[in-house]
Parts: structure tokens; sequence; C-alpha cells
């Protein structure tokens, strides 16, 4: 099936005369440092775009990328986690059985990133195919989001495409309607988000309302795995299929020349539940004369767990991205400032609040030459090596190198 998407990608490319062909080369190299165990992983990435606008009103475009392994490319789950987080527990803490290995493997891949049809007519402009779907106004974390997953100590690095149809209509000069439906196998799982966005003097300000559905990792699922202890204890009954609405809101601007910006979700689980569960973020940021930038983020999340009650189920759901923080509490806190005009410095830093671990992330980008990009990114953890999220690990080195065409 790729072959042939890929093969109907360059016909289409190639019917046209006007063809803007682009992309970058990309090489990455990883040291983990845990108390056991030293970890190298290196990727090599080839990333080919391609725009071509055959009239006013259409547009296709795409990527293509490839990426090839090195190194350590079979991992163990386990192993960056803490002993105690290596049996599974009930609710109140009884042990049921130890986890010996959770793995997982990179392996090469090739593949379409993004390719779409853009359609723009004097009432509306339509995208259909696998697109990029950015939603929301925080740095780190998008408690709106329904359709990416960052990184939080990389979450500019670019996401994937999503496979999906989105329609906006612009409702005057400051207003503008977002619908965006990604199918699925059938109707009930259909992603769906609607946005209405408003530009009001120094802010924009946005609506929304999405539904989503996944099937959360539950403690019977490693039960059925790794034992055959009966699961009749209700601590053990966790429903298969979560519904989730989103009622979102978020705020970007200007305020006395400070940036400020704010993301609140409030979800409601399966339609017979009327509890809420809040997630936000409350954001600043600030430019001073000598170019020097600071930035700090307050992320809330009901779904996190209590850090005393924090078990492995928990860290697989979060893995799994089916919960966005491993716990409620966090802040970000960012320095940047161009050292010269080719190379930047920054540090930055990710607290969990609940736990009080926390990791420091010194960063420095090195522009080589007009096209080529050197990044070193450095990633220190604190905290109880025992029990918190940011604990056991001691330490992360990236280095990146990347060359545009």
């Amino acid at each position: 099936m790729l072959k042939k998407l890929f093969i109907f990608f360059l016909l289409i490319t190639t019917a046209f005369s006007k063809v803007y062909w682009f992309g970058y080369y990309e090489t990455e190299l990883d040291y983990i440092s845990l108390p056991d165990k030293q970890l190298y992983t290196n990727y090599h990435k080839l990333r080919l775009d391609m725009d071509v606008s055959p009239s006013n009103n259409i547009r296709i475009a795409g990527n293509v990328i490839y990426k090839h392994f090195e190194g350590e490319t079979e991992y163990d789950f386990m192993n960056f986690l803490p002993e105690y987080y290596h049996t599974l527990r009930y609710s109140d803490g009884e042990p049921i059985v130890k986890i010996p290995s959770f793995e997982y493997n990179l392996q090469d891949t090739l593949f379409i990133d993004n390719i779409f049809l853009e359609l723009h007519h004097q009432y509306f402009d339509l995208i259909i195919g696998k697109q990029q779907l950015p939603t929301g106004s925080g740095y780190a974390w998008n408690p709106t989001d329904i359709f990416n997953t960052k990184d939080i100590f990389d979450p500019t690095y670019e996401n994937r495409g999503v496979n999906a149809f989105q329609l906006k209509i612009p409702l005057g000069v400051r207003y503008n309607l977002t619908g965006i439906i990604e199918p699925a196998e059938n109707v009930d799982e259909f992603k769906q988000y609607y946005e209405i966005k408003a530009w009001l003097g120094n802010f924009d300000i946005a609506l929304s309302y999405s539904r989503s559905q996944y099937d959360p990792t539950s403690v019977n699922d490693l039960l059925a795995q790794y034992t055959d202890v009966p699961m009749n204890r209700a601590s053990l009954v966790l429903n298969p299929a979560v519904t989730r609405e989103i009622a979102g809101f978020d705020a970007e601007g200007e305020l006395l020349g400070l940036g400020v910006r704010t993301e609140i979700a409030a979800n409601r689980i399966d339609f017979n539940n009327d509890a809420l569960h809040y997630e936000y973020i409350v954001g600043a940021d600030y430019t001073f004369r000598n170019s020097l930038y600071i930035m700090t983020e307050y992320y809330h999340n009901d779904f996190g767990v209590p850090a005393q009650k924090t078990e492995l189920i928990n860290y697989l759901n979060y893995f799994n991205y089916e919960i966005k923080s491993l716990n409620q509490n966090y802040i970000l806190g960012m320095v940047r400032y161009p050292i010269t005009d080719l190379i930047d410095v920054s540090l930055s830093s990710i607290a969990n609040l609940d736990d009080e671990s926390m990791t420091i992330n010194p960063k420095i980008v090195y522009r080589i030459y007009q096209d080529v990009e050197l990044t070193l990114f450095g990633n220190y953890f604190y905290g109880n090596d025992q029990r918190d999220e940011f604990g056991y690990q001691e330490a992360m080195v990236r280095l990146r190198l990347r060359a545009y065409f």
C-alpha cells in the first residue's frame, strides 16, 4: 500500500510543470544514562517535500520520510523505571505480580507523513488528506489537542500528519469557523473537532468542542499477559472503551508588552457521566531589548494521579498517550539568548510539583551555514530515584544535525 501511495504521489507531482521540491536531512545521536546501564541510539532521517499550485484555488502538498536507526534499537520499558514500578498492584497497594519486561523496538520506516489537497473557495477552505492539525496555544502542553502528542523535552519538534477532512469558513474579518473530522473504522470512533476563533484587539481567542474515543490500557490487560490471577476484584474492573468530550477555550496575546496565554479543557468521560475533569495551562513570556527571552508555563491535569498513588499502570497510560501527564501539576521555565547571529543558547526546566522532581535542560543551537543547523540538548534529572517521575533517569544528551535543501 505504501509503495502504491508513493508512486501515486510522484505521478501527481510530475503532472505539473512547476513543482517546488525541498526538504532536509537529519541525523541524531542520543546518549541515555541510567543507574546501571548506558544506552546509545542514532538515526538518519530524510524528508522530501513537494508543493504545487496548478491554479490560484488549488494546492497539492506532501512529504515522504525515510528513517534508519542504528545503535540500541530494542528497549525494555522497565529499564527506565525504579524497581518499585516493576510490580503490578491492586488499587489498595497489594502486589499481584512482577512484570518481567515490556519491550518495544525502533524500526526503519518509509512513510508518507503528509499528503493533502487544499481547495480555496470564496466562502470556505477545504483540506483533504494527511495534514498538520495544531490546536491550542500552550507551548509544552495543549489540553484541547486531540490529534497530537508532544515531547515535553522537545515540544517544537514537528508532529506527524493526521488523515482528516478540515473545513474553514471565514465569518467576516474577525471570526473563523473550523471543523475537523478524522475518520475511523466506524462512525462512533470518528474524532471530531469544531472551533470558532476570533481576533479581538491584541488577542486571539478560540472556543472549541471535540469528541474522541480510545481504549485505555488497563490492569486487566497486563494480568491477561503475565498471570492467571482471577480478575474478580472491583478495583480491576475498568471500562475498555472511553468516549471523551472536551469543551475548550484558549487565548493568546499581548498585555502591556507581556505575552500571555491560557488554554482550558473541560473533559467529560462517557455521555452518562456529568463529572468534569479539567486540564489547563497558564503561561507568559517577555523579550527584553537585548533579545533576552524568558518564558514560563504552568500545567494542571485532573487525569494525572497524586504522586503517592502513582503505579505502573499510570506510567503505561502516560507512555501510550492516553493521558498528557503522569501526575497533576507541572511548571516549565525557560531563558533563551542569542549570543551571536549564529548561536542561540537556552536553559529550561520542567518541575513536577507533586513529587518535587525536576529536569534541567541546557540547549545550544549553532547555525553552521545558512542551511545547516547543529543542536546540542542536555537533560539532567533530579528527584527521589525510588518513586519520582524524574528521579530515576540520570541524564540524556542529544546531538542533532540538520541540513536543509
